[in-house]
């Protein structure tokens, strides 16, 4: 407890090394009764709480390396532990609720490359190996905007990287040997080329704006006077 302004701080720190500086290691304890049910202990880490205004920050970080350097900056690594028969741990990142305000955000960034390539976000959902269990599927990813009572719902956008000198960024939807099912009250598509290989399945009405053409000259309807053309 602090007397003046700011409560008193805790540091803890590690010793300093000529080749490796020490290691800092917080573990909570074992429980140790194998003939019960005991559980280890957790680790909870939480900043202070404000009781006028805002709660206190908790900020993970490596250092930037020495300049000139070329090793690297440290990993931060969150891991669940794993599991012979239940379900292995969760990790979650969510932010609080805006009761009156907005709700936080959650922002993922990779790092800028100098020379080198930019850095890259891979989210990959788990697998299985069970070849017998009918239930043993493939993970799922689910990628969702908000939602609202009153106004518009959230949009989802998909977004390619542009490029100053060259071509942006593609944009690759691949389902393999599945299907790519689209369903919305409609569908928008607006680029210069639009491209479709193999067998498409179209229920309802295509409404296309410009001129509509097979193999360029082999079927061909013309927007402007709706002439059709067969070669």
């Amino acid at each position: 407890t602090g007397n003046n302004d700011i409560g008193g701080a805790l540091t803890l720190t590690a010793g300093k090394g000529p080749r490796i500086g020490g290691h800092l290691y917080l573990s909570a304890g074992q429980g140790t009764d194998a003939q019960s049910d005991s559980d280890g202990g957790s680790v909870f880490i939480s900043s202070g709480f404000g009781v006028k205004k805002s709660s206190g920050d908790i900020s993970l970080s490596t250092p930037n390396c020495p300049a000139g350097s070329t090793g690297v900056s440290g990993d931060i690594s969150l891991t669940t532990g794993g599991t012979t028969y239940g379900t292995s741990g969760s990790i979650q990142l969510k932010t609080g609720d805006g009761n009156s305000g907005v709700g936080g955000d959650i922002v993922l960034k990779v790092g800028s490359g100098l020379t080198g390539k930019g850095g890259q976000v891979s989210i990959e959902a788990g697998t299985t190996s069970d070849a017998l269990n009918p239930a043993a599927l493939g993970g799922d990813i689910s990628l969702r905007g908000g939602n609202s009572s009153s106004e518009n719902g959230g949009t989802l956008y998909f977004v390619s990287g542009s490029s100053s000198s060259k071509v942006g960024g593609n944009l690759d939807l691949n389902a393999g040997t599945g299907k790519i099912i689209m369903k919305s009250a409609t569908v928008d598509v607006t680029t210069t080329t639009f491209s479709v290989t193999g067998n498409t399945a179209i229920t309802g009405t295509l409404d296309v704006a410009n001129d509509f053409a097979v193999n360029t000259d082999k079927f061909k309807v013309i927007a402007a006077s709706g002439d059709t053309s067969i070669a």
